[in-house]
């Protein structure tokens, strides 16, 4: 080939790369996806810019570098201003071809973008220029107007793509409800025909999933250099213990599908075990498949980052699950296929950052949670009718916590949503992190159990110093001394007059409030007066003075402060959460004491074993159709509600004690009130772990309605999950504290 012809040849070839990186640099500013397309488009930017890069550098810049020198002015400086900013534009891109464009690489990518921008407006200038001068020909007015088309139509296609995409946001990624609630669980979720019902969950096509997809969180995301901060957080978890993991939860779903079949369990499944469930492997008994590994995989990083949509706030993991394109590349066992993945990620972690963190993950996040943290039982689950679960969204939504309730007591300084208390900001330097921070998975509640039998001493600490940062505050707040009445007078039909009369006052927040009885005066009642606030000095004391053989009321006010919902929250039919209070003298004789802790002795060592049965306790106490304490988690035989006692968010509850001082007291009575939490209740730890049925009733009553069997804790404890292979001896959490004085005469 002739000299003459390499030339234009060459910048032809050079011409084709541009307009092809141009092309292709607009594509992935204006559809960022994560798609094996769109990443495989990342990777030919590089690919295409490598030559272009060399080109630019070794031959155009020379160029324009040589024109500057022979031209003058405007024009001189023009081209001295393009040399520049496409040395920029190559050099800031060749470093993130090795960088990427994470989070701490930001300014380098708007350095980047920028240059090629204002470079691509003074190449425009300069053209334009050139195609006017008197002596130029069509020939460069048609090579301006193709230029300034290429650039322009580059340009335009992404401002007007995201310009769409924030006045048109997608569907799928708002939380909406219906006009309607459903009439009946087989309008939930993608009803009886979804291979997941009675759960409301749903994935994409009603397929079900690989199991990959939910087991793979620490290779696939804690990889050196992505998330292994947050990957290690998740470990300790209950999202990651939610499962057949969790020795209490494991019993349960053990106890249901031999009571009521498998079925009936998938409505569990749908926020506990979707590594079971949607692979389609609920319908074998657990026991059956305990040891693998997806019972063992709990709430894995991409379940929570794979919703698609969430149908509304109703609950009941009423959410849509998508199969992401790129997880196949993620979890391929071919190391190059993994490391081509992880490149394509880190040199554009924009499309999966918008993948794995949806607008509702950061702007509507209570009603994200509350797909999960909200439920409801009805006949498919119960063969019976629709039924409350636990809902820890309602009350925080009606409370001053959210900004949306106008009936709380108490407001704070500012709203809160669920991340504000359960994902703290902590320091971190994965990748992702805002100014070094990034929100943490520890999740952090109020199960001290899994981690206690984890040995897993990190996350109990976080659980235990979050339990103990205020979220309650206890206080003796009055004492009164109780006298017999004289006998009210009665009216004509000879009873009391109405003001004297007992009356029933109830409060009731949304579906969560603190429910109670307020006795009148009437005949043989006592009366008080209260001597209130009591406000102590630095040793506590009062300054009010007891009587020796004197009877008094002791009013224990227990309120909620940061906490978003009640307290407790979540299944409180299964917890020990109560208040205690205790009377000393100064020779430490106890004189009062509600709130105990039964002390028992296994093995030669002095265990924690039940609390005092008539201590004042924040629970609820189910019944089922025979009468039966609901102990076991067994909701579904729930038939009657006795009581359900718990605090709204911004509320108070008053304890009352009735403490009779006895005359060999002492000259001063310290009592100390306590708000106490142990997860879980100590007969259903017995039960979880080592529950058999008694033997010496070989054919108990037990249907799905009721269970009239009795139970032995003697059962072989060498197979539970967790690492604690016997019964726990759980730890007691105090709460609050206060600790009041009082002087004692005759």
């Amino acid at each position: 080939m002739p000299d003459q012809h390499i030339r234009p040849l060459r910048i032809r070839w050079i011409l084709a790369i541009a307009v092809a990186e141009i092309a292709n640099a607009s594509y992935l500013a204006a559809f960022d996806s994560a798609t094996i397309f769109y990443h495989a488009n990342v990777l030919l930017h590089v690919v295409l810019g490598i030559p272009l890069a060399a080109a630019i550098l070794f031959m155009s810049v020379p160029a324009l570098l040589r024109s500057a020198r022979r031209s003058a002015g405007a024009q001189a400086l023009m081209l001295r201003l393009l040399a520049a900013f496409a040395v920029v534009f190559v050099l800031s891109g060749l470093a993130l071809a090795k960088t990427g464009t994470a989070r701490p690489y930001y300014p380098l990518l708007r350095v980047h973008i920028i240059s090629a921008v204002v470079g691509g407006a003074l190449l425009l200038a300069i053209i334009w220029a050139w195609s006017r001068r008197p002596q130029a020909d069509e020939r460069a007015r048609a090579v301006f107007k193709w230029n300034a088309g290429v650039l322009t139509t580059a340009l335009a296609i992404p401002l007007l793509m995201h310009g769409w995409r924030t006045i048109s946001p997608t569907y799928v990624h708002t939380i909406q409800n219906p006009p309607s609630p459903p009439l009946s669980a087989a309008e939930e979720g993608g009803g009886e025909a979804n291979p997941f019902f009675p759960s409301s969950n749903e994935t994409v096509g009603a397929k079900y999933l690989p199991s990959d997809f939910f087991l793979d969180s620490r290779g696939a995301c804690g990889n050196t250099g992505c998330h292994p901060d947050i990957t290690t957080q998740w470990e300790g978890s209950m999202h990651h213990f939610s499962s057949f993991n969790n020795q209490w939860y494991r019993k349960a779903i053990e106890y249901m599908q031999d009571t009521i079949g498998t079925k009936s369990s998938k409505w569990c499944g749908g926020c506990h075990d979707m590594a079971v469930l949607l692979t389609g492997r609920m319908d074998t008994p657990i026991k059956e498949q305990i040891n693998t590994p997806e019972a063992q995989a709990g709430i894995g990083c991409l379940v929570c980052h794979s919703i698609v949509h969430v149908n509304d706030t109703m609950g009941q993991g009423g959410f849509v699950l998508e199969y992401p394109e790129m997880h196949r590349l993620a979890s391929s066992k071919a190391p190059v296929m993994k490391a081509l993945h992880d490149y394509m990620i880190q040199l554009d972690p924009a499309p999966h950052r918008a993948t794995m963190l949806k607008p509702f993950h950061r702007e509507s996040t209570p009603q994200f949670c509350s797909s999960c943290h909200k439920v409801h039982l009805d006949a498919p689950v119960n063969n019976y009718r629709w039924f409350r679960g636990f809902n820890d969204y309602d009350p925080w939504q009606q409370s001053g916590v959210s900004g949306e309730g106008a009936r709380a007591f108490y407001y704070p300084a500012e709203s809160k949503t669920c991340k504000t208390c359960h994902m703290p900001l902590i320091e971190s330097t994965d990748a992702g992190n805002v100014d070094g921070k990034v929100h943490s998975h520890r999740f952090p509640g109020a199960n001290t159990a899994v981690p206690f039998v984890n040995g897993d001493r990190a996350q109990y600490e976080a659980t235990e110093t979050f339990l103990k940062s205020n979220s309650v505050s206890v206080d003796i707040f009055g004492i009164a001394e109780l006298t017999e009445s004289e006998p009210p007078p009665a009216d004509d039909t000879g009873s009391p007059e109405r003001e004297d009369a007992p009356a029933t006052s109830s409060l009731s927040t949304g579906e969560a409030g603190v429910e109670g009885q307020a006795g009148g005066q009437g005949a043989g009642s006592t009366v008080a007066t209260l001597i209130a606030p009591l406000v102590p000095d630095k040793t506590g004391a009062t300054g009010v003075t007891m009587r020796r053989g004197g009877e008094y009321l002791v009013e224990v006010v227990t309120r909620t402060r940061n906490v978003g919902h009640t307290f407790p929250g979540g299944t409180v039919d299964c917890f020990d959460v109560w208040v205690e209070l205790k009377g000393e003298d100064e020779k430490g004789e106890i004189v009062f004491w509600s709130g105990w802790v039964e002390p028992e002795m296994k093995d030669g060592v002095l265990r924690k074993g039940p609390v005092d049965p008539d201590a004042h306790f924040y629970r609820s106490f189910l019944l089922d159709g025979h009468g039966n304490h609901i102990n076991k988690r067994n909701v579904w035989s729930a038939r009657a509600l006795l009581y359900a006692r718990v605090i709204p968010p911004g509320a108070a509850d008053t304890t009352h004690f009735r403490v009779r001082v006895p005359a060999t007291a002492g000259n001063r009575l310290t009592f100390t009130a306590k708000v106490n939490y142990r997860k879980f209740a100590w007969w259903n730890t017995q039960w979880a772990y080592a529950g058999v049925r008694d033997p010496e009733q070989p054919s108990p009553a037990v249907t799905p309605h009721y269970d009239d069997g009795r139970w032995v804790f003697t059962g072989d404890t060498s197979t539970v999950s967790g690492a604690l292979k016997e019964i726990p001896d759980l730890p007691i959490v105090e709460v609050a504290a206060d600790v009041k004085r009082f002087d004692v005469a005759d």
